[in-house]
């Protein structure tokens, strides 16, 4: 009998050219495209809200939406609406091999049918892509990146996300505003995408203050500018235009190495200075040893 491919191995496959730096689908564990009964997730049910179509309608045809656009079966993404009054949204993947996204409420009081489908496009990417990465409790409940290194290939992989999301919504402004949302707490009638104003302003205000290089340089996502920038640029590549039904562009490594500059100017530069003052260090204090073991001989 002849293999039959995992629909999870061809979305992957088809959406690899939203892949950014280290955040690709080389090293993932098998796919798994069973989807489980959704009784298996009662805890969910305690405190949540499911997403279906007959309690709330407009979430639900955002996540339809997101699996249809990214050609995820939806059978498997189990979506609940939580109540907190934040915006924000989070992925849990490899619950029995499905994807479980939560929104909070306050996301749903303030953003569009689309605008909540380019936030469910970013999130099932983490189910698409689990890179597993180190991690350390940040002290406050959640888990920051264990190390420089590691922090970033997170922002290389939110890079990731955020093209996701723009694949399912296919519009830079809606993305944009999403983005916004999420960013500020603002509802729409106090929000106007200006991506010019965006694109003067992306690196400026990023003081090279040796007091912020640790904090920035473990930043698990990229500043708002660095990320509206990367949408902008993504909007434009062949890759995109392609996975959209369009034809022309920009190369993808072309729009590649500009969101790469733009992440060392913001963010990447950090890391990179901690570690050759590390490394300063380390080799001054080798030194130092060294002119007291022949001091001493």
């Amino acid at each position: 009998m002849p293999r039959v491919a995992n629909p999870l191995t061809k979305v992957r496959k088809r959406l690899e050219p939203c892949c950014f730096g280290q955040a690709n689908f080389k090293n993932l564990p098998k796919d798994k495209d069973k989807p489980s009964r959704p009784e298996l997730h009662l805890s969910f049910y305690r405190k949540n809200v499911p997403i279906q179509r007959e309690i709330v309608p407009k979430v639900d045809e955002a996540l339809d939406l997101a699996c249809e656009r990214l050609g995820l079966n939806r059978e498997l993404v189990h979506g609940f609406v939580r109540p907190d009054p934040t915006i924000n949204a989070f992925c849990r993947d490899g619950i029995r091999g499905n994807a479980v996204v939560f929104v909070n409420s306050g996301l749903v009081e303030r953003l569009t049918v689309l605008e909540m489908a380019y936030v469910f496009g970013h999130e099932l990417g983490h189910f698409l892509t689990p890179l597993a990465l180190n991690t350390i409790p940040d002290g406050q409940g959640g888990h920051v990146p264990a190390s420089m290194e590691d922090a970033v290939i997170y922002r290389q992989l939110e890079v990731s996300m955020d093209r996701f999301g723009l694949v399912v919504c296919q519009d830079l402004n809606i993305a944009c505003s999403a983005a916004l949302k999420l960013q500020s707490g603002l509802s729409g009638e106090n929000i106007q995408v200006d991506l010019e104003a965006f694109g003067k302003e992306a690196i400026k205000g990023f003081v090279r203050d040796h007091k912020e290089y640790y904090n920035e340089a473990f930043a698990s996502h990229p500043a708002i500018y660095a990320r509206i920038r990367a949408l902008y640029l993504f909007s434009q590549s062949d890759e995109f235009l392609a996975l959209v039904g369009k034809r022309g562009g920009r190369p993808h490594a072309e729009v590649d190495a500009d969101v790469q500059k733009d992440l060392y100017a913001t963010l990447d530069y950090y890391a990179e200075k901690l570690m050759d003052d590390a490394l300063s260090d380390l080799n001054n204090s080798l030194a130092a040893l060294q002119v007291d073991h022949e001091g001493q001989c």
